[in-house]
Order: structure tokens, then C-alpha cells, then sequence
């Protein structure tokens, strides 16, 4: 079983790839849209698994986590 803490680097850098490639640097989404534009390239299986991982890399210079309801993220 891998670690979860090697699972969320995995998913980490498959979201970043995923929203490379789809043009969304720069965009602010929510989960469920980073979910919607990303499911079919990162192995994430729900919104609230995105913001799990989104969340646990809030340090990351890559994304930027917006407090709201919902929260937003933005991709550099």
C-alpha cells in the first residue's frame, strides 16, 4: 500500500500537469471545477479529494489557496 503522504505528492503533480496542459495556470477554480477539468488526467476521484490534496500542499509556491466558501485555487 503506498503512503498517503507519497499518494498526495503523486496526485499533487498530476493536477499541476493536468491543469498545464488544459491552459488553467493563472485561474481561479473551485475543487469541483479543478475536478471537472482534471479527472480524466490525475487520479483524484472526487472534489473533496482535490481539496485534500490542494490543501495539504497549501504551502507549495504552485497553488494558491483562496479561505471562502467555497474555497478557490489558483495555479502559478
Amino acid at each position: 500500500m503506498e503512503n498517503p503522504s507519497t499518494r498526495r505528492d503523486t496526485q499533487f503533480k498530476e493536477i499541476l500537469r493536468a491543469v498545464e496542459n488544459k491552459g488553467l495556470l493563472g485561474e481561479e477554480m473551485t475543487a469541483k471545477e479543478i475536478h471537472e477539468a482534471v479527472k480524466e488526467d490525475a487520479s483524484v476521484s472526487s472534489p473533496h479529494e482535490v481539496a485534500t490534496v490542494l490543501g495539504y500542499h497549501a504551502d507549495e509556491p504552485a497553488v494558491e489557496v483562496k479561505e471562502g466558501s467555497p474555497y478557490r485555487y489558483r495555479f502559478d
